[in-house]
């Protein structure tokens, strides 16, 4: 569904740009070129709100390498991961359990953690 659809509930009226539309008149033409110029347009506005979202998202990232054995706490979203403690007000509940230590590295970005007992 796009988003026009979504707005509006019908689909966008399709100007066709087929080569099968040569008699077109100069004015349609006209009207066509303004409307791909428009898309290109609204495409690369898009495209740069996009470049500074993740430029800005990416100054907040850090990149962090953990060891075997090294002690880490975990955060957790209260209002999606409940399985861990239940409460009853959810928005008071903890953000970060631990701590856990770590017993593996599975991969570059992931690693196991002990969660059976805490150091």
């Amino acid at each position: 569904m796009s988003p026009f659809e979504a707005l509006y509930g019908y689909k966008p009226p399709l100007l066709s740009t087929s080569p099968h539309l040569k008699d077109v008149s100069t004015e349609a033409a006209a009207i066509i070129e303004q409307m791909r110029q428009i898309t290109q347009l609204i495409k690369h506005n898009l495209y740069l709100a996009q470049e500074r979202m993740k430029r800005l998202a990416d100054l907040k990232r850090t990149d962090r390498e953990f060891q075997i054995g090294d002690i880490v706490f975990l955060k957790l979203q209260p209002y999606r991961q409940n399985s861990v403690s239940l409460r009853k007000h959810l928005k008071l509940a903890s953000k970060f359990y631990g701590p856990f230590k770590i017993i593996a590295n599975i991969g570059l970005w992931h690693t196991s953690c002990n969660f059976l007992k805490n150091p």
